[in-house]
């Protein structure tokens, strides 16, 4: 079926069910993006137009969309935007830089305030994503997964281009100078046409477990791992959390019901309580992956359920690896290799990749209390092994010529620290243990939240 044909069956398809056209072909072409791209025809087809009233014709162009090929697909997406772009040019609309140009070169000249477009404006006052005139309004505009989306939907239209790359978006504005942390931009991992179909559904963001179920079967395949991390993209925080969507869970939505009927019945029998049931677990329903095991069944319990099952902290390790490590710790304590801060250092390098945190959050898992306590690792380190004698000596001499001491030395480290505030408080502390205090720093919740209102 040629392209031209699937555009126009589409839009006959449409107008058969007395979908909303808003007027004008124009709209048409407007919100033609968000039924009939990548996967939408599939998606708005299956679950909305092939209702009962649904034409025999429908159900044609359906089966005839999905056995198109990519390359078609692709000829496709371009047809319907450079549909889009020639109405607007029609009515007026001119862009101001080159079309061809990179993603970079247009945010920097957002940056910088310049005016991109002209005319055409009133062509798209009610298609939101779709109108051009809001590229004139500054990068500022285009704030979170929506702004994201937004943009790349304008330049669309103004450029007639249709394979704009979302995910790669935060990185070209780093190369234009920007920061995607100010604007709250995330990595997304979808298309853009496809985040346009899920902004325009009011009903695509629905609360509790359901809704999450119901979200990841209409837009990511069923998959709940993907399904969660394209709707906190999209929205902010306050917006994301307001779903009570709670955690994120690494099934298909098929598994969900059953696996969490596995661990209610396991805890009640008791045969997934206590470290044996953990490790029976990750065995059976997580590929032997103890962590995963651990982030499954929280994410499906809620907290009493979970606390039920006794299964202390998250363990990083394979089941097949979990004896050994646990004796290599046993046998560090017993003959005082792994005791101290060099203790935590052979650990460390030789079990945990290098990674100071990695090896405290596992023996602490992995031995009971006392046993633990014993080992004098002292509190979490989060960096290499081989960066904590350069951060110490670091801490050391801010300490000794005065540079980190009070409230300004403490703002003073953080910006040259490459980790999080808290991490970069409780590196110190850990670091310079008995004289952490001489530093004269807030407490850690006061000099996070100091350096949260100044991003701000």
């Amino acid at each position: 079926m040629a392209v031209g044909s699937v555009l126009a069956q589409i839009e006959s398809a449409y107008t058969q069910l007395g979908m909303p056209q808003a007027g004008s072909e124009m709209a048409w072409r407007a919100v033609l993006p968000s039924v009939a791209i990548d996967y939408g025809v599939e998606y708005k087809a299956e679950s909305d137009l092939l209702t009962p009233n649904a034409t025999p014709e429908l159900h044609r162009l359906v089966n005839d969309f999905k056995n198109l090929t990519r390359g078609k697909r692709a000829a496709f997406q371009e047809e319907a935007i450079g549909a889009i772009h020639a109405e607007w040019q029609r009515a007026g609309g001119r862009f101001l830089l080159f079309s061809d140009a990179t993603l970079d070169v247009y945010l920097s000249a957002m940056r910088n305030g310049e005016q991109l477009v002209e005319g055409g404006m009133e062509m798209y006052g009610d298609y939101g994503g779709l109108d051009p005139s809001i590229l004139n309004k500054g990068l500022g505009t285009f704030s979170g997964g929506r702004g994201q989306i937004q943009l790349l939907s304008a330049l669309a239209v103004v450029t007639g281009k249709h394979n704009w790359n979302l995910q790669r978006l935060p990185q070209f504005l780093k190369t234009a100078g920007g920061k995607p942390k100010e604007l709250g931009w995330k990595y997304l991992l979808i298309d853009w046409r496809r985040g346009y179909i899920i902004l325009q559904d009011q009903t695509a963001f629905q609360n509790g477990l359901e809704g999450y179920k119901l979200f990841a079967e209409k837009y990511a395949d069923g998959d709940m791992k993907k399904a969660y991390q394209i709707a906190s993209a999209l929205l902010d925080k306050a917006q994301f959390k307001a779903l009570g969507w709670g955690k994120q869970i690494h099934l298909k939505v098929s598994e969900v019901d059953r696996i969490t009927k596995i661990l209610l019945d396991g805890l009640k029998e008791g045969s997934l309580k206590e470290r044996k049931g953990y490790r029976k677990f990750a065995t059976d329903h997580a590929d032997g992956d103890m962590l995963k095991a651990y982030k499954l069944a929280s994410a499906l319990l809620d907290s009493a359920q979970f606390k039920a099952l006794g299964w202390g902290k998250g363990i990083h390790l394979k089941v097949s690896e979990v004896d050994r490590i646990i004796n290599i710790l046993l046998n560090g304590l017993k003959d005082g290799s792994l005791i101290g801060r060099k203790g935590y250092r052979k650990f460390a390098t030789d079990h945990a990749d290098g990674d100071m945190l990695k090896a405290h959050l596992l023996a602490s898992a992995l031995l009971d209390k006392a046993q633990f306590k014993a080992l004098g690792w002292g509190k979490q380190i989060h960096l290499k092994v081989s960066e904590v004698d350069v951060e110490k000596n670091r801490l050391l001499q801010g300490l000794a010529d005065e540079s980190y001491v009070a409230t300004d030395g403490w703002l003073k480290y953080f910006k040259t620290s490459k980790v999080s505030p808290q991490s970069s408080w409780s590196n110190a502390s850990a670091l310079l243990e008995e004289r952490f205090a001489e530093l004269g720093w807030p407490s850690e919740r006061e000099a996070v939240k100091m350096v949260s209102k100044k991003a701000a």
